[in-house]
C-alpha cells in the first residue's frame, strides 16, 4: 500500500518510464532471487518486497493508459487494461497452482521474472522518457 501511494511522487520526481521501468527491473530480479530462496523466511521477506515493486506498476500504467487516450476512448482502455489485469491474475493463480505438480514450486517465481523482463524490454523501446509523460 505504501508503495502505492509513494508511486506518484517517484512519477513526477522520476518520471513515469523510469519508474514503471526500475519496478520492472526490481520485480524480476527480486522474483529470480526468490525462486532460490533457500528459507521460508526469506521467500516470505522477498514476496513482500515483490508485493512493493508491483504496487508502483499498476498506477503507473494506468496514468500512461489515461494520458494516452483521449476521453471518449479511456473508459475502454481502462476496461481492457482491467480486464487482461484480473485475466493475468487468474491465469497466473492456476499456473501457480499448477506449475508446481509437474516442477518445483520455484518456477512460479521463474515466470514472473520472465514477464518482467518482457515488460522491460518493450517498455523501454516503446514508453516515452520524460517527467511529465
Amino acid at each position: 500500500m505504501a508503495a502505492t501511494l509513494l508511486s506518484g511522487y517517484a512519477s513526477r520526481t522520476l518520471g513515469r518510464r523510469g519508474v514503471l521501468l526500475g519496478s520492472a527491473l526490481g520485480l524480476g530480479s527480486v522474483s529470480a532471487l526468490g525462486s532460490a530462496a533457500g528459507s521460508f523466511v526469506l521467500l516470505t521477506l522477498l514476496c513482500f518486497v515483490m508485493g512493493a515493486f508491483a504496487g508502483v506498476v499498476a498506477p503507473t500504467t494506468q496514468t500512461l493508459i489515461a494520458e494516452a487516450f483521449g476521453p471518449e476512448r479511456r473508459g475502454a482502455a481502462m476496461a481492457l487494461w482491467g480486464a487482461g489485469t484480473n485475466l493475468g491474475l487468474l491465469i497466473g493463480a492456476l499456473a501457480t497452482g499448477l506449475l508446481p505438480e509437474a516442477e518445483t514450486w520455484s518456477i512460479s517465481l521463474d515466470t514472473k521474472a520472465d514477464h518482467s523482463d518482457i515488460l522491460w524490454s518493450f517498455g523501454g523501446q516503446t514508453s516515452p522518457f520524460s517527467r511529465t509523460i
